[in-house]
């Protein structure tokens, strides 16, 4: 006997419009569609001068690692300064860092200010190292803000509109940026970049939220801050289980990082293709 289609086991059911009347959701909706792109598109852009420069793929894993070291030495204590302290105020401050080091990374390895090899190399690490310690106090933020946007029942609504938000991002942010630097070279890819991370800034500030923030009186210590969220976290078998699969996916998928290589050595293409080729994973 044919039914009603049950609403609540549709998928699209999730993608509900009433979310978007939420002008502080939809803030932080392109707050993090426009950074992403932005970080996307540098991933291109690094990629591409970095192999232009050196031809080596070491120099290419070492880009991750600049990275990835600030980023896991501050990922712990960066969840107990966002617990102690205003959401917002930290997203918009890592923001406007990240927006700062783009800018710097624009007069630099943009071109506008000549360097020698060497001297351009250490500007594009250094941006590196500083971009990891940034975003690593981005996304705890980011998430801490969610539960004070919306209400509860909207959360799987959020979830279906932010990640389809990244995908967006995710794709066109690489191809984007590998088409603009063919075309117009490193600076114009680098003001693209720029460009994307400032209209995330000015969404931020945009953002308006209703949180009563009060200063506790006695702070825990980071020590016992993170000593209780990984008490808490190995407590949770589930949870345990999908961060250890998310952290295994992550790990084996920084093989992109040697794109530029394929792109150069096996393809025989552009700045352009190692765009597509860093979009389709996200396609």
């Amino acid at each position: 006997m044919m039914g009603k289609p049950c609403i609540r086991n549709n998928p699209l059911s999730k993608f509900s419009t009433r979310i978007l009347t939420i002008p502080a959701f939809r803030y932080l909706l392109l707050t993090r569609m426009f950074a992403i792109t932005a970080t996307q598109a540098q991933a291109v852009i690094v990629g591409w001068q970095v192999y232009s420069l050196t031809g080596s793929t070491l120099m290419l894993g070492l880009t991750g690692l600049a990275e990835a070291v600030p980023a896991i030495l501050c990922a712990l204590y960066a969840g107990h300064i966002v617990d102690n302290s205003h959401p917002k105020r930290v997203f918009a401050l890592c923001l406007a860092a990240l927006t700062i080091n783009t800018g710097l990374r624009l007069v630099f390895a943009g071109g506008f200010v000549p360097l020698g090899d060497t001297a351009l190399l250490a500007v594009i690490f250094t941006g590196i190292f500083v971009s990891g310690l940034a975003r690593s106090f981005v996304m705890p933020s980011a998430f801490a803000l969610l539960p004070l946007i919306i209400k509860r029942e909207d959360i799987a609504s959020a979830a279906s509109w932010q990640t389809s938000a990244f995908q967006v991002a995710a794709i066109g942010g690489p191809a984007l940026a590998g088409i603009i630097y063919a075309v117009f070279d490193a600076h114009g890819a680098w003001l693209f970049a720029f460009s994307m991370m400032a209209m995330a800034v000015l969404c931020a500030v945009l953002m308006r939220i209703e949180y009563n923030y009060q200063k506790p009186a006695q702070r825990p210590s980071a020590a016992k801050s993170i000593r209780e969220g990984w008490v808490f976290l190995l407590q949770n078998r589930s949870l345990l289980s999908i961060m250890s699969l998310d952290m295994l996916a992550v790990l084996f998928g920084g093989a992109v990082a040697i794109l530029p290589a394929f792109a150069d050595q096996v393809l025989h293409t552009g700045a352009e293709g190692l765009g597509l080729l860093r979009a389709a994973p996200a396609a």
